[in-house]
């Protein structure tokens, strides 16, 4: 998974690059499907090019979404950091850098340096597009540093896009839940 991840992350970051002037000048078509078929995620090609999309058949929310919560169990963000798009709709924060994730993590993880998170349920899911989908879920979480704990469950909102490189979180939020 770590291999995966840093092959991701660089690849995604050059993919982004290239894309994101044309993403915003011709956006895809909005579709009125709502519930994507499940099947597994395949691992992005190490080093081979490809130009067809993604497509939401390809894509088992639910491992991307458990694969992230491990990696942000992690000891340092780099894991966790790699499921991010270069901008990202973070929390309360608005559109925001990659860079600037990384900062607010580091600082979260040093906060939280015992952090477990599990998955409560399955997720919902609801296709923008093709190529987008928001997956809300609610997760248990339990935080521990030296001298204080957390725990809780939270509704997550997280915003995500596939591409020929993988999937991205694109958009993130959650609040407290009293379940």
């Amino acid at each position: 998974l770590r291999e995966i991840a840093r092959t991701q992350e660089k690849s995604d970051r050059e993919f982004l690059r290239r894309t994101e002037t044309a993403e915003r000048v011709n956006p895809p078509p909005p579709t009125a499907e709502t519930a994507p078929p499940r099947a597994a995620l395949p691992p992005p090609p190490a080093q081979e090019a490809t130009t067809k999309p993604i497509r939401r058949a390809e894509v088992d929310v639910q491992r991307f979404i458990e694969d992230y919560l491990a990696a942000a169990e992690g000891v340092t963000p780099d894991k966790e950091l790699s499921f991010y798009a270069e901008r990202v709709e973070y929390f309360d924060s608005g559109r925001v850098s990659r860079d600037f994730v990384r900062d607010d993590q580091i600082k979260y993880y040093r906060r939280w340096p015992e952090r477990k998170f599990e998955l409560i349920g399955e997720p919902e899911i609801e296709w923008i597009t093709p190529e987008r989908a928001t997956a809300r879920f609610k997760l248990r979480f339990s935080l521990a540093s030296v001298s204080k704990r957390a725990s809780g469950v939270t509704e997550n909102f997280v915003t995500f896009r596939t591409d020929t490189d993988g999937v991205q979180i694109i958009g993130i939020r959650e609040r407290r839940s009293k379940d």
